[in-house]
């Protein structure tokens, strides 16, 4: 693994001396195209399969950044980390009008909480853990029913829409 990218010529880090117990600032020169590399133990590696497995049943459904807006989704894919802040989705939300950054706010709470909501009642019972349910249509189907049955949510729905935060065909 290599880590690239050094920012500034001097960069300021926190070394520990285990004898005297005290944290010492150290300063170092660092060019700005050097390039670090990182090894990993066979230890950290089998660890990182176990955390691996573990936090992807713990993930968010696949269909959830569907429903998300696409303003505030954040795709590292698309190498959003590193660019500049004014090829951001953030600085995109930053330019949106008050009103509009309140209705993706506001649609964004709700989902999550109808989210939430859905995921304690199908996981309430100890029948159902979080990572059985995690990609089942059931959970998909109440959250949309939530959606449904409420008017507020479903003018939000309809408001993502008109922003072009949301696809045609979501609810």
């Amino acid at each position: 693994m290599n880590v690239t990218g050094a920012q500034s010529i001097q960069s300021t880090y926190n070394v520990y001396d285990r004898q005297s117990s005290k944290p010492a600032t150290q300063l170092s020169s660092r060019k700005p195209d050097q390039t670090d590399s990182v090894t990993f133990s066979n230890e950290a590696t089998a660890m990182g399969y176990t955390y691996s497995e573990e936090a992807m049943a713990l993930c968010l459904p696949d269909w959830y950044s569907q429903m998300s807006p696409d303003v505030v989704n954040k795709n590292l894919s698309d190498h959003e980390i590193g660019t500049p802040y004014i090829e951001t989705k953030s600085y995109e939300f930053s330019q949106l009008p008050s009103e509009d950054q309140t209705s993706i706010s506001e649609y964004r709470n709700t989902l999550l909480t109808f989210f939430q909501e859905e995921v304690k009642n199908l996981c309430g019972d100890g029948q159902n853990s979080y990572a059985n349910i995690r990609n089942s249509t059931e959970l998909k189907d109440a959250v949309m029913a939530r959606f449904n049955s409420d008017a507020n949510a479903t003018q939000l729905i309809e408001r993502m829409k008109e922003l072009g935060q949301l696809e045609a065909d979501v609810a």
